[in-house]
């Protein structure tokens, strides 16, 4: 159904605007991923494919899945985009959760 100007959005459209949209970017492409994906999986299974060989990751975006060729030279962004007026979950998945590993010991 296309939508014109002057029709009213559902109940599904204000809550997909309530909840924060997690997007990643891979050199360069973005793709805004299914509510229920694991982020931290993800982001697991991408590092792992960049230090070794390189190996396909597969993951479900909101429209469609997707297999990436992922290599010790591919670039990943993962970002989480938050409803306006909505502060940032402490819950799972934190800024802080993501790079762990990258500072050593966390941040303080």
């Amino acid at each position: 159904m296309n939508r014109t100007s002057h029709e009213p959005f559902s109940a599904n459209d204000a809550q997909i605007a309530m909840n924060p949209t997690t997007r990643i970017s891979i050199d360069g492409d973005s793709f805004i991923l299914a509510a229920d994906c694991d982020v931290g999986d993800l982001m697991e299974r991408i590092e792992s494919a960049s230090q070794g060989e390189s190996g396909f990751v597969t993951f479900a975006s909101r429209f469609e899945t997707l297999s990436v060729l992922v290599t010790q030279y591919t670039r990943a962004v993962v970002s989480v985009d938050h409803p306006a007026g909505a502060a940032p979950s402490a819950q799972g998945n934190s800024f802080r959760d993501w790079n762990d590993d990258f500072w050593g010991e966390g941040l303080s």
